[in-house]
């Protein structure tokens, strides 16, 4: 495999004068243009001329090798993860009355006892304990809602799949027993099952731990960040975001 970057100045007067953009000039033309910045902070064009011969190759080069094109995925999937925390907290808002919540087109059953446990003192309660197990398998999802959460998880399942296939190197059980890949499997491998089995479309699914899978793309948006910069910018201050996400993350998960 051979791969030449070629460098051409596109802006004399910054040459000239060795004077860096701003950080925000940085960042937009990091993600709109093919642009760079060598040692002397010279702003320069970068433009690839490689020689791939697979298909596999070339996915490669553009989910993982071209620093750009890697980094806008980055953004777009920690976008995905982010909107799908908000939709679990938007369905778990609206589900004001968990007691009836029940399989997608199926009848509610009595549910009188329930009803009558709830009235009962708390040691009244522990005489006689009772359990509505439907109340925790299944919840109130709205046919629009839950078509927004299928497409998110099939995109988010299409894109795990792909970046596995891309990344494997003869150990196929490093990939699938990955921490972060099985999580990704267990937020999204049951919206798929809703398709083939409609009554599912009601089922509890754990989809608040996608705040770990969007606290691991800002990590990764941030390696790419320095990979396609080619110098460390405010790491202090990366790290200090990705220590705030983490605990926003822990708390988040422990009220969910």
């Amino acid at each position: 495999m051979e791969e030449a970057t070629i460098f051409e100045v596109v802006d004399r007067e910054s040459v000239q004068a060795r004077m860096a953009l701003p950080p925000r000039y940085r960042f937009r033309d990091l993600l709109l243009g093919d642009f760079a910045f060598n040692d002397d902070g010279e702003r320069v064009r970068v433009e690839y001329y490689v020689n791939e011969n697979t298909f596999k190759e070339r996915l490669q080069l553009y989910f993982i090798k071209n620093q750009r094109s890697s980094l806008r995925i980055r953004i777009a999937n920690l976008l995905f993860k982010l909107l799908t925390c908000i939709l679990y907290i938007f369905r778990v808002v609206s589900d004001l009355d968990p007691t009836f919540a029940t399989c997608y087109g199926c009848k509610v059953s009595n549910k009188t006892e329930f009803l009558d446990s709830a009235k009962l003192t708390e040691e009244e309660f522990q005489e006689n304990p009772i359990i509505n197990w439907d109340a925790i398998l299944w919840v109130n999802r709205s046919t629009e809602l839950w078509a927004v959460q299928l497409v998110l998880a099939l995109v988010s399942l299409t894109e795990a799949l792909l970046i596995a296939y891309l990344g494997y190197k003869g150990n196929i059980w490093q990939q699938i027993l990955s921490f972060h890949f099985i999580l990704e499997l267990v937020t999204t491998i049951p919206f798929t099952i809703t398709i083939l089995w409609p009554p599912f479309r009601n089922l509890f699914i754990p989809v608040f731990l996608n705040c770990w899978l969007a606290k691991r793309s800002l990590e990764n948006m941030f390696n790419d960040l320095h990979r396609a910069m080619q110098k460390s910018q405010s790491a202090l201050s990366q790290q200090l975001t990705i220590l705030s996400a983490t605990l926003l993350c822990l708390v988040f998960t422990s009220v969910c």
